[in-house]
């Protein structure tokens, strides 16, 4: 592997890497492994990795936001937990509603769920019944 063409960067979760190729930004991939700083890059890959940056800090700007800030507290605690699990990871919507300090409310952490003015960056797809998440774990790497 030539290693002139791979540049990484920091990510809540590890890392990304991205490969270049042809000058051109070819792939990029999560890494569980621990990156502390961005790596010199070519503009091309520079570029990205600022775009890259922008989305990782999008929920600072989504949670200040007016539509954000008129949803109910229990929908804001809810999208806030949410949006802090990390990506191969699940929670259930009891694990959600214990989490919120009411552990009575998964129907309503569903709710405000369906709620979620920002579906596509906060990943309601990372919450499942239990019974799902029993399987979820079962499929997961060892």
């Amino acid at each position: 592997m030539d290693n002139r063409n791979f540049y990484s960067m920091p990510a809540p979760w590890g890392g990304i890497v991205l490969r270049e190729e042809n000058g051109e930004l070819a792939s990029i991939c999560p890494t569980i492994a621990s990156i502390q700083a961005p790596s010199p890059a070519p503009l091309a890959i520079a570029d990205a990795m600022q775009q890259l940056e922008a989305v990782l800090t999008v929920r600072e700007t989504l949670f200040a936001t007016q539509v954000f800030r008129k949803l109910p507290d229990f929908t804001r605690r809810v999208l806030d937990i949410v949006s802090r699990i990390e990506p191969g990871q699940w929670m259930s919507y009891s694990q959600v509603a214990q989490a919120t300090g009411n552990p009575a409310a998964a129907r309503a952490v569903g709710q405000a769920l369906a709620n979620n003015p920002f579906p596509i960056l906060i990943g309601c797809h990372r919450v499942c019944a239990s019974a799902q998440l029993a399987r979820f774990d079962i499929l997961k790497p060892e």
